[in-house]
């Protein structure tokens, strides 16, 4: 009889996980969903990106997971949005894979620089580029947009000076 019980609880249990899983992958799939949804509404602008924001999860804690498997969309504001010249306490935080708080921008930009083999490009932060390269990239950075195209050397300068 004892055994016959113990086999039972195995069984419940092993029910029980396999619900909890089942349940985390309908939300994941539900959040996926929702996602690109939003994506789709985004990209025929039936509404402007302005009104969508992502939540700073340093105040949810348990949402931090659903980093991992979630496409965030960044977003900012574009009503006097500056980058440059302002401390980088003010900004919009997000994130990075070890849970370190970073400034969303120099995250996007970080993913820019690797994406185009920034590290391994020589002296790259050490050469400076034409200044007018650099205030247009500026300029198109606090429209949080990084144009196509950008010159590593011009992102890791703007890297350096976003402090």
């Amino acid at each position: 009889m004892g055994d016959f019980l113990s086999s039972i609880g195995r069984l419940q249990a092993e029910q029980q996980k396999q619900v909890q899983e089942f349940q985390l992958t309908e939300k994941f799939n539900s959040l996926d969903t929702r996602v690109s949804n939003l994506e789709s509404v985004i990209s025929n602008k039936l509404i402007s990106p302005q009104v969508i924001s992502i939540y700073n999860d340093l105040y949810v804690p348990a949402l931090r997971p659903l980093r991992q498997v979630a496409k965030l969309l960044l977003w900012v504001s574009t009503s006097s949005t500056t980058i440059f010249g302002v401390s980088t306490e003010s900004m919009q935080l997000s994130f990075d894979p070890r849970d370190n708080s970073i400034p969303t921008i120099l995250l996007i930009m970080q993913m820019h620089l690797y994406s185009q083999g920034g590290l391994q490009t020589e002296g790259i932060f050490k050469i400076n580029v034409a200044n007018s390269q650099e205030e247009f990239v500026r300029d198109q950075l606090n429209r949080v947009v990084v144009p196509e195209g950008t010159d590593v050397h011009c992102l890791a300068g703007l890297i350096k000076s976003a402090d």
